[in-house]
């Protein structure tokens, strides 16, 4: 099953710049099995986007489905240089059915609880402190 065109993101941290949950809208596709989706409030000059690809990798027999999401924002210093932050999930889905879809599933919200969830990871993790 396809997104929706719209998607609400809740913020993970209260205290981030707007506080709630932002809006990406669908902007466009950037070619086969790739969307991007950006956030209403943004600036073409200053975009804050959601990006989403999907592609097959390796050879028959060993073949990987690469599912990523990107949150990407550009903001512009004090000299008018755009300064890019971003944060990239990727998930590698075997073909082969040993590795099960729940087993990424479930990788998928452990990276999430130790990340993401626990504000003080999430500090060490950027600091490239663990």
């Amino acid at each position: 099953m396809a997104f929706t065109n719209d998607i609400s993101a809740a913020s993970g941290t209260p205290t981030a710049a707007g506080g709630g949950a932002l809006t990406f809208a669908l902007s466009g596709y950037a070619g086969p099995g790739k969307s991007m989706r950006l956030e209403t409030t943004s600036t073409p000059a200053q975009p804050y986007t959601l990006e989403f690809s999907h592609r097959t990798e390796g050879a028959v027999g060993s073949r990987r489905f690469v599912r990523t999401a990107t949150f990407r924002k550009i903001l512009l210093n004090a000299a008018g240089k755009p300064i890019e932050g971003s944060v990239t999930i990727t998930a590698r889905v075997p073909e082969d059915p040993t590795i099960t879809q729940t087993m990424i599933e479930d990788m998928m919200s452990r990276h999430a609880n130790v990340l993401i969830a626990d504000a003080t990871n999430r500090a060490r993790f950027v600091r490239g402190e663990v």
